[in-house]
């Protein structure tokens, strides 16, 4: 096999290459790629440090720029390769979140790269997240400026995740698309980073990734902690509304007769009386919860309480004490865990979608409380939540696109689920 290199090649001048707009090199695994692109950015180091001048690097975290990062720690110490020229320039940072937080981009890059290479401390520049709401602009501005005057980013490092986004572009639950005849796209699902304590041997459920539901739905023992919207689905005449991240609305649908987005609850504060199936699903609510009517979206329950555990006395949030985990009927699955329990399966309420029913528009997206359809645009996008136990790192509309997902990192160690 040919000697892979990084010389730049004007893309799309022989067969291989015909529909390529960026010069690309495809490598066999990671370990290859890393190595190559971290002898390629020591080099430029190298070459600048002869000729007396600064080499500008921006630099980007996840797992992908992880092994990139451990073989210049490698070079830097096999081959005393100095980086007191390296000015460095960091893609981004968490708002909201202190430097010395260990779930922060300063900490991230110091553990996988500064604290093991001579680079001054002046020569770093992160993004800070501790600025004023009313200055994000302003720092932005003043970043970019700093780059300038460095003479711009000599060399950019990005990761890439495995469903192809690069930087910070992460996956997560769309609507569908308008496919009868020409029509628009569904609304992109909502998008949050959150932090929160796991605590041993206590039960934490993930649901809704499924096509019948595509928004994440996270319990801790019986009662919602966290969830995200799933995006209203395009109608013949305006695109989908997109999925409100946690504790963020559904956004409204696009066009004429297009669905209103899911409404909304603040943390902590969403009803417990009763839920209301949204008309999208087949599924009728038991007394107290119902079923919405039309086209209208239905709204969630704080504690998921299915029948078997209904039928024992137990109330929707109680906790079911240390057991092994039981079907909606009571089996009990023999090869599961005996931990503290509270998840009582079988009935939650997470349809909560409006249907368009016979017209052209489109479906509402399920969420806490879920979009309305449309009835010639697009549908809404249905909303977030989180009850005040978890930490919002970042949320937003939309930012989320393909099937819903979750991607977890633990915060100490090395261990990844998935890309940043």
């Amino acid at each position: 096999m040919a000697k892979k290199n990084l010389k730049y090649q004007s893309p799309g001048i022989n067969e291989e290459t015909r529909f390529e707009k960026l010069h690309t090199v495809n490598f066999e695994n990671s370990q290859e790629a890393s190595r190559l692109i971290a002898r390629e950015i020591c080099d430029l180091v190298k070459s600048k440090q002869e000729k007396n001048k600064s080499c500008v690097i921006g630099f980007a975290t996840g797992s992908s720029p992880s092994i990139v990062y451990q073989e210049i720690i490698k070079i830097h110490k096999n081959e005393s390769l100095s980086f007191k020229n390296v000015i460095a320039f960091n893609l981004d940072e968490y708002y909201g979140i202190k430097k010395d937080d260990i779930n922060s981009y300063h900490h991230f890059m110091n553990e996988n790269l500064f604290d093991h290479i001579d680079i001054p401390k002046e020569n770093i520049n992160i993004p800070s997240g501790e600025i004023d709401q009313k200055e994000i602009k302003k720092f932005c501005s003043l970043y970019e400026k700093e780059i300038e005057k460095c003479g711009g980013i000599d060399i950019q490092l990005l990761g890439i995740g495995r469903t192809g986004h690069i930087g910070f572009n992460e996956p997560g639950g769309t609507g569908d698309d308008f496919s009868q005849y020409s029509g628009f796209e569904g609304g992109e699902g909502g998008y949050s980073k959150i932090r929160f304590t796991m605590k041993k041997d206590d039960e934490y459920v993930l649901t809704g990734l499924f096509d019948g539901v595509n928004a994440p739905f996270l319990y801790r023992k019986g009662t919602l902690i966290a969830a995200v919207g799933e995006g209203g689905w395009g109608g013949h005449h305006g695109r989908g509304g997109a999925g409100g991240g946690v504790k963020t609305d559904g956004e409204d649908g696009q066009g004429r007769h297009a669905g209103v987005g899911g409404r909304r609850y603040l943390p902590g504060n969403l009803p417990s009386d009763s839920g209301t199936f949204g008309t999208r699903t087949s599924l009728d609510g038991d007394t107290p919860d119902g079923k919405s009517s039309g086209n209208a979206g239905g709204k969630t329950i704080p504690c998921a309480r299915g029948v078997y555990w209904r039928n024992q006395g137990k109330a929707p949030c109680e906790d079911l004490g240390t057991i092994k985990f039981r079907t909606p009927d009571g089996t009990e699955i023999s090869n599961t865990a005996s931990i503290s329990r509270g998840y009582k399966s079988g009935y939650n309420i997470i349809q909560t979608g409006g249907t368009r029913g016979g017209s052209d528009g489109g479906n509402g997206g399920n969420g806490v409380t879920g979009g309305e359809a449309g009835t010639s645009g697009g549908g809404g996008g249905g909303s977030g939540y989180h009850d005040g136990s978890i930490t919002e790192v970042f949320t937003r509309h939309g930012g989320s696109t393909g099937k819903a997902r979750i991607n977890i990192k633990l915060s100490t160690g090395n261990f990844f689920i998935d890309d940043e």
